[in-house]
């Protein structure tokens, strides 16, 4: 008994060996504190004593170990008693507590996993976080390319006090809770903050710029634009101000007490009824009340499963004065135009065919992420998706050539091979949902065709960070059926809802009985341990509860993660904030560095007709974005990251069965029989599920497609390292997750169980 004991102690350093040695003294330090721990639970410990008294040696060995050990069973036949009846004696062991380590050997398994883990994620490296250097180029200039929504402003152009920036930048260089509490806002302050030195040393400046990091060879494209060249742009005197703004610029306390007065004069001005309305929070604000930074510190959060919010990056966004960030603008302006064309008119639509027209003619050369991206020696290029989708599909990464046109079915969609496939929506945002024994009935309380923000007045109020009226509903229900209906969708989801409802319609099964029929009945990923298994089914793992778990989880690491991404690397102003910009441009009331390409849109005039000769970005919701900067995107990063995990956990290859499409502006449904019925598998309809609740921000005039492709891909990286992650925690034989990912990739082999 004591050469095994020996034996097993000896096995057990060499475990720990594997471990770095700065945590041997730790551990050891640990598992005293846990054995003192237990002396003082005398109860437990007497039964675990007296149980292992009861067992063989070979048993205690075993356990000790923490090897599993079958134990034949030696059965005995015994006379039969008085009653006549036999009677047998058995070997197996019984009784309470009956596992395969004790739970002190399970609590240091469990530490030791731990611990490989976070060695596991820990050595994927530590990637740079560029930006596109839009912050220090502009930062004598107000900060005109970076986000300043809610913060307090200088002027009625809604230009930031750069007080108010400069202590945001305090806030996200400190980390200091006291110092996200002081920064300025604009509409309503809750405190008095004290002015911070607008000076900054060159200690904070961003060391990854866009002009760093990549590059744009515009001598291969059509009508190449080159950026506005900022340089020599000087910040207005005060006889200059002071004739551009008609008055003198107010100083600090003038400026917050006719804020605080137009607040006032606006909540009067509302209806009783309209007086309090839910905000991103879900807390009730008062119209004309301030607006809440929504929750910067977390970005700084940490997570002890997948890996650290701040080892992964993204290509920096377009720049404030480029070609890029012009021609995503202008699609902008034309999906407010298109807002309310139904999907199914598309082919036939005139304004779908001017947006078609122009985009094509003009601008699918440039939209999209930076096309070449500098990569250091020894690492894999990360290529991203470039241009607005085209038919057939530009090859990632590079420029679309003559013959790669944007279509009536391609436009405004995804970039993904499955968002081009069949109709615009997907599958999964149509159908009824399977719910247990209840039906969800895929229909929303549509937006009124309404548009808001399209005058001075109303664009200010809401740059301050002033909470607007409520928007208009209709007073019905139906399906999704134009693009307006999917901003109503994604204003105020429940975080993975749209990704819950996918998966009850993958895992129920058809049903005849049911009156919504039930859901699709997708099998497994092949490698689910449980798929051939004569006597076990999953549940707890592999099962309903392990996906359900994933879900939530993922949602909670790719939110910490873009969180992260949006306060304290890129800060992107939103599209409202850069539409501002251009109207004040082309207006001639200040000039700011709005890339040339933007003036040939003929999207612009239609624009103008409707808001009155105005410029802005039109806005499906009266408060515009929320109050977190754009980049990257909460909505899209989700998307990206959930998508993944249903399509690892389910078998993505499967043909959707029956598919569905909507046959009228109501909504209706009827099998669908175009082009592409028997290619709709449930992986690309996943994709396209992930396009269509993230591209609906961007319907809604808050997000930029890039935010979009970026975040998506983001999004994609956490769900993959999270499942890597959960590897260790199985007990089952498991060869890895498959499926293909957003850029056509077939990926096997993720999340393997690891020992």
């Amino acid at each position: 008994m004591k050469k095994k004991s020996k034996n097993a102690h000896g096995a057990s350093n060499r475990k720990k060996q594997q471990c770095p040695t700065y945590r041997e003294d730790e551990l050891r330090r640990n598992h005293a504190t846990i054995d003192e721990n237990e002396k003082e639970q005398p109860a437990i410990s007497r039964s675990r004593r007296s149980f292992l008294g009861k067992v063989t040696a070979a048993a205690v060995a075993a356990s000790v170990l923490g090897v599993p050990k079958l134990i034949k069973s030696q059965t005995a036949v015994m006379p039969a008693d008085d009653t006549g009846e036999t009677t047998y004696t058995t070997s197996c062991t019984t009784g309470c507590d009956i596992e395969l380590q004790t739970p002190t050997q399970r609590a240091n398994t469990s530490l030791s996993r731990r611990v490989e883990a976070a060695i596991y994620e820990r050595i994927q490296g530590i990637p740079p976080h560029p930006c596109n250097g839009d912050e220090t180029l502009y930062r004598n200039q107000y900060f005109i390319g970076s986000f300043t929504k809610g913060l307090a402003k200088i002027n009625n152009l809604g230009e930031v006090d750069p007080a108010a920036y400069c202590a945001l930048l305090r806030a996200v260089r400190t980390g200091n809770p006291s110092d996200f509490n002081a920064i300025p806002l604009g509409c309503v302050p809750c405190n008095s903050a004290s002015k911070y030195d607008t000076t900054m040393s060159e200690s904070t400046t961003d060391t990854y710029s866009y002009s760093d990091v990549y590059y744009q060879d515009e001598s291969a494209v059509p009508n190449a634009q080159t950026e506005a060249d900022s340089s020599t742009y000087n910040e207005l005197s005060a006889s200059d101000q002071a004739a551009l703004y008609d008055g003198p610029v107010q100083t600090a306390s003038q400026e917050s007490a006719d804020q605080q007065a137009a607040a006032n004069a606006k909540s009067i001005n509302v209806p009783q009824e309209e007086t309090a309305r839910l905000s991103s929070l879900g807390t009730l604000s008062a119209v004309g009340m301030q607006r809440r930074l929504v929750n910067p510190q977390g970005g700084l959060a940490y997570d002890l499963e997948g890996i650290d919010s701040h080892q992964l990056a993204t290509n920096p966004a377009p720049t404030f004065a480029s070609a890029d960030e012009a021609a995503e603008a202008v699609e902008l302006y034309w999906m407010d135009l298109a807002r309310d064309v139904p999907f199914i008119s598309y082919d036939t639509d005139s304004t779908i065919a001017a947006a078609v027209a122009d985009l094509n003619t003009r601008y699918k050369w440039y939209a999209g992420l930076p096309q070449y991206e500098v990569v250091p020696p020894g690492r894999t290029p990360r290529l991203q998706p470039r241009g607005f989708p085209t038919d057939p599909m530009t090859p990632l990464g590079q420029i679309p050539g003559p013959y790669n046109n944007i279509t009536p079915r391609t436009i405004f969609r995804g970039f993904t091979r499955g968002d081009l496939t069949g109709p615009y929506l997907s599958q999964f945002l149509i159908r009824d949902i399977p719910y247990g024994r209840q039906t969800i009935f895929n229909m929303i309380q549509p937006l009124a065709a309404q548009n808001y923000m399209t005058n001075q007045n109303d664009w200010f109020f809401v740059q301050r960070g002033c909470m607007p009226a409520p928007p208009a509903l209709l007073q019905l229900r139906r399906r999704i059926t134009n693009a307006r209906d999917i901003t109503s969708y994604v204003q105020v989801d429940a975080i993975t809802q749209a990704y819950w409802n996918a998966l009850w319609l993958i895992l129920m099964v058809p049903d005849a009985m049911r009156l919504d029929g039930g859901g699709l009945g997708i099998p497994f990923d092949p490698n689910n341990p449980y798929n051939n298994n004569c006597t076990q089914e999953g549940f707890v793992t592999f099962g309903p509860t392990h996906i359900v778990a994933l879900l939530n989880k993922v949602a909670y690491v790719a939110h910490k993660g873009t969180w992260y991404q949006k306060w304290f690397v890129h800060r992107r102003l939103r599209p409202e904030e850069y539409a501002g910009r251009v109207h004040f441009t082309l207006k001639g009331i200040k000039p700011y560095p709005i890339n040339s390409a933007i003036n040939n849109s003929t999207a612009l005039p239609r624009i103008a007709t409707q808001t009155g000769g105005n410029y802005f970005l039109p806005q499906a919701y009266p408060e515009g974005s929320p109050i977190h900067p754009s980049f990257t995107a909460g909505h899209a990063t989700l998307a990206g990251a959930a998508a993944t995990i249903l399509k690892a956990f389910f078998n993505d290859q499967a043909v959707i069965p029956t598919p569905v499409y909507q046959t009228d502006a109501n909504g209706n449904l009827v099998s669908y029989t175009g082009p592409g019925y028997n290619q709709l598998t449930v992986g690309g309809e996943l994709d396209k599920l992930a396009s269509n609740i993230a591209l609906g921000r961007d319907w809604a005039g808050v997000h930029w497609r890039s935010d979009y492709t970026a975040s998506m891909l983001l999004g994609e990286d956490f769900a993959v390292q999270l499942l890597q992650d959960y590897g260790y925690n199985y007990n089952e034989p498991f060869a890895g997750f498959s499926f293909t990912d957003f850029r056509g990739r077939r990926r096997t082999g993720i999340g393997a169980k690891r020992t």
